[in-house]
């Protein structure tokens, strides 16, 4: 035989073993086989796109929910889990848990036994419910019979096929539950990061009360007056919006003015980031003098829940000011320039040390001083302008963040660089008022701070600490352990 034809052959002997490992490979295994002939429903979760349960006169079905934005296609992703909708009898986000559950029961019901053409009317096989699944290729429906006396098994059937099985009755307690049982109990299904604003109103006060916007990474009031958000109550707020949780659903009939409702004691309406339309949680009464538990509607919804929010509603303007003289945090701070009377000293981050006009000193001195100026707290936050008599500024700090690529940020503390976003500047000055107050303020927000004295006391010490510190000696000039001093050091 030729050269050429055996290679021909080789070849092709090759290929058809490659097409026949790569086909048996494909092929389920001997017990994947046995482990599927055992199952009622030979379906897959991910094909079935809806739920409808028939039990005594009530039906409830569930609808998938569109896959969010962008999540078609892109194959590198990792979507979360598509939710569940009730449809009917009413309109609700369903609990995904639950749902998803109750598609495992089904897919994963097994055959005990398996009965060929019983005579349903003769064997009294009557059924007690129904449930439809909805692929893209029809209707499956599975018909629930009686109970198997004495056992936990009872019987089922695949409408339109002679075979009825006998399976576990487990499933039967699912589908007992009523409608509204199936509603997510998870108010806000928003992450903190996608909330943009929120205004907060007592009583009928329709674009008035207190409006919170994102300005980055941090919020800010912009009215009734504008200043930087304090932190610790935005997360308070924020905590307790993505945690809001139900805990009874209240269906029709509805006494809303009795509940508070209507109007309603308070409203928190929340901005997702490209929505439009807000999110209105109306807050009601509490349903005991005392305790977090209060009335609360939400769309069509109206539930009772437990939550630090209507606690929140009731706090002044005033306590949602920022009382923090700075924003920056010292991890992020690479050069922090100090100007008073005694002159001028820069600090400035280098390979995890800290310079001191260029010259390295102790590390625990330039972060406590740092430390004392991010701690450095308002007792009393005051609108503009500074009051008279505030003179000359005593002491000022500017804090800068270099950018990514090494450039700087402006230093008169305005825009950020164009070139390089992470750059930011921010200056910070103390006066010392004649009533004996200390005044500052702070390049990045209109309002003055009154610094307490144990505040100020603090970074004035830390500050002279840092003068004061000795340069770390260069560890090349330093000897090795056990190695002799050099005739010139000694």
């Amino acid at each position: 035989m030729r050269p050429k034809t055996l290679l021909l052959l080789a070849v092709i002997t090759l290929l058809l073993g490659g097409y026949i490992a790569l086909y048996e490979r494909k092929l389920p295994s001997t017990e994947e086989r046995a482990a599927r002939e055992k199952k009622v429903l030979a379906l897959e979760a991910d094909e079935v796109q809806a739920l409808t349960v028939r039990r005594d006169d009530r039906e409830v079905r569930f609808e998938r929910e569109a896959p969010a934005a962008g999540e078609d296609g892109d194959e590198t992703a990792s979507p979360e889990p598509r939710g569940w909708r009730i449809t009917a009898p009413l309109a609700a986000r369903a609990d995904r848990l639950a749902v998803d559950g109750l598609l495992d029961e089904l897919l994963n019901l097994e055959k005990e036994r398996t009965i060929e053409d019983l005579d349903r009317e003769a064997a009294g096989f009557e059924t007690r419910a129904t449930v439809e699944l909805t692929t893209a290729g029809g209707e499956t429906v599975l018909e629930i019979g009686p109970e198997v006396p004495a056992s936990t098994s009872m019987l089922v059937a695949i409408e339109g096929r002679p075979a009825v099985y006998q399976v576990s009755d487990r499933l039967w307690s699912t589908l007992e539950r009523e409608p509204g049982e199936w509603r997510d109990k998870k108010v806000f299904t928003a992450r903190r990061s996608d909330i943009e604003r929120l205004r907060l109103s007592r009583g009928e006060e329709p674009g008035g009360g207190l409006l919170l916007a994102r300005r980055g990474e941090d919020f800010w009031l912009e009215s009734p007056r504008v200043d930087r958000a304090d932190p610790e109550r935005v997360n308070q707020l924020l905590a307790a919006l993505t945690g809001l949780t139900v805990e009874r659903f209240i269906d029709p009939p509805l006494d809303l003015q009795a509940w508070g409702l209507k109007p309603p004691a308070g409203t928190i309406e929340v901005v997702l980031a490209g929505e439009e339309t807000p999110l209105v949680v109306a807050v009601g009464k509490p349903l005991a003098e005392e305790g977090e538990a209060f009335y609360a509607r939400l769309g069509e919804q109206t539930f009772t829940t437990r939550s630090q929010l209507r606690e929140l509603l009731t706090r002044p303007a005033a306590s949602w000011r920022s009382r923090s003289w700075t924003a920056s945090q010292v991890f992020a701070i690479d050069r922090a320039t100090f100007r008073d009377a005694a002159g001028s000293l820069t600090l400035s981050r280098e390979d995890g040390k800290w310079l001191r006009d260029g010259v390295e000193i102790d590390y625990a001195s330039a972060s406590d001083l740092l430390y004392a100026v991010a701690d450095a707290k308002a007792v009393e936050v005051l609108d503009p302008p500074l009051p008279d008599g505030a003179g000359e500024p005593q002491l000022t700090i500017v804090l800068e963040q270099v950018g990514s690529d090494g450039g700087e940020a402006n230093g008169d503390g305005g825009e950020e660089n164009e070139a390089d976003a992470a750059a930011r500047s921010e200056t910070l000055t103390l006066y010392a008022a004649g009533d004996g107050r200390h005044l500052a303020t702070a390049s990045d927000r209109p309002a003055v701070l009154v610094l307490s004295e144990p505040d100020v006391d603090k970074l004035r010490d830390k500050l002279a600490a840092v003068r004061d510190a000795e340069p770390v000696a260069a560890a090349e000039d330093e000897p090795a352990a056990g190695e002799p001093e050099s005739e010139e050091s000694s």
